[in-house]
């Protein structure tokens, strides 16, 4: 996400995170990649990859996640000069 600081960055994920509970990783990533394409209308591909150490280690693996890449909907948009 080039351009933005990290702390604008953190702060948009971290309102996803500490939001409603998900049941799936798959649902946060979306999430995810949702608010940021919200948030930042320049960015047009996002990958988001999460893992739960936690889960994993009672299965004896490093860590257990979902990693997604997105094309943000606004991106033929943007591409073409409209910033609606």
């Amino acid at each position: 996400m080039n351009g933005y600081s990290h702390d604008t960055k953190n702060r948009a994920v971290k309102e996803v995170i500490e939001g409603p509970h998900f049941n799936l990783l798959e649902a946060l990533a979306n999430a995810t990649t949702s608010k940021i394409f919200d948030t930042f209308k320049q960015i047009t591909d996002v990958r988001v990859r999460i893992g739960k150490p936690v889960v994993a280690q009672k299965k004896n693996m490093d860590y257990v996640g979902v990693e997604i890449f997105r094309t943000s909907p606004f991106k033929r948009d943007y591409a073409k000069g409209e910033t609606t």
